[in-house]
């Protein structure tokens, strides 16, 4: 690993340290909020999370293999590959 992948490695590690601790306090917040919110409404978490979790599943559309090509072609040009015709 060179020295320029490392530093790349270790701020990415980085990143999701303090990633994860605004997810914590963010958890703790709106936990605070809703336990504030429950003693004002006397609403319960259960009700609260009942409505979501009736949600409907969101279904995706199988793509084709030409969409998918196109794609990959897309994303090998924009990263600067040469484009080759044909499969291997």
């Amino acid at each position: 690993m060179t020295p320029y992948e490392l530093s790349v490695y270790v701020q990415g590690q980085q990143q999701g340290q303090v990633r994860a601790m605004q997810d914590a306090v963010t958890v703790v917040f709106q936990g605070e909020c809703f336990a504030r919110e429950k003693t004002l409404s006397g609403k319960s978490l259960q009700k609260v999370l009942k409505r979501f979790s009736q949600a409907e599943p969101t279904h995706t559309k199988p793509q084709a293999e030409k969409d998918l090509w196109m794609m990959i072609r897309a994303i090998n040009a924009g990263l600067g590959g040469a484009v080759k015709e044909g499969r291997a």
